[in-house]
């Protein structure tokens, strides 16, 4: 695939003769050389763990791995409204729509929304889990009871 003149703000290339990755040309007027962003990002899971553990509560492996996706969908939220943005505008050209989709497809899956799962912070349940106190209802139960949820009272009636 031939790359696009100099003038042009996107562009993208790949050598298949020699294997290259392929990359994406940004050009600047005021650079002499486009930068390249790569296509796909060589991920290790060592990057989204949290370097210091900032959790309060229990913790388990599925808390810390809860923990390091909410760190990493925070992290690479900007960019991914960003590219979205680029996907629905309908006023620019197919081609940077198109490579706008490859690279929010090629980001880590922990940084999409649907990764994150609220968890109990007593026990590290995930499912029942009350919203408004981030607990199981079991844990919400014996909290309730043993009076240590200010505001909180056996319903009577």
């Amino acid at each position: 695939m031939a790359p696009l003149h100099r003038t042009s703000p996107i562009c993208a290339t790949s050598d298949r003769s020699t294997g290259s990755q392929a990359t994406l040309h940004v050009g600047d007027d005021d650079d002499d050389a486009p930068r390249r962003l790569p296509y796909h990002h060589t991920v290790k899971m060592s990057m989204f763990r949290a370097k210091k553990l900032d959790l309060g509560c229990f913790t388990n492996v599925r808390i810390l791995r809860d923990h390091s996706k909410r760190k990493a969908f925070e992290a690479a939220e900007p960019e991914r409204q960003a590219l979205r943005y680029i996907i629905r505008n309908t006023l620019l050209p197919a081609r940077t729509r198109a490579i706008a989709q490859l690279q929010l497809t090629q980001m880590h899956c922990y940084t999409r929304p649907t990764q994150i799962r609220n968890r109990c912070i007593l026990g590290g349940k995930g499912r029942g889990i009350l919203r408004d106190f981030k607990m199981s209802r079991y844990n919400f139960r014996m909290q309730a009871l043993a009076g240590n949820l200010p505001g909180v009272k056996k319903a009577s009636w």
